[in-house]
């Protein structure tokens, strides 16, 4: 998947680990914190540094407490 882009970093001389990989990525409605952060260290094993979370209402109650328990999971490692 980035490979792509660190072709086109080579090529133009630029050090590839210079830049930070980030994606938009969706929570989907009634999502386990569990199912979200395979989701995220998945996207972290191809190289992925940040995470935006969007989802398709506004951002509060159930979705924060996943985002939330979706955080300390990933530290916990």
């Amino acid at each position: 998947m980035l490979e792509v882009l660190a072709d086109h970093f080579r090529r133009i001389g630029r050090p590839f680990g210079e830049i930070e990989k980030t994606v938009s990525t969706r929570l989907s409605r009634d999502e386990s914190s569990e199912s979200f952060a395979r989701s995220l260290l998945a996207l972290a094993e191809i190289g992925i540094e940040h995470a935006v979370v969007i989802t398709d209402r506004p951002l509060a109650g159930a979705d924060l407490a996943t985002v939330e328990a979706t955080a300390a999971a990933i530290r916990r490692g």
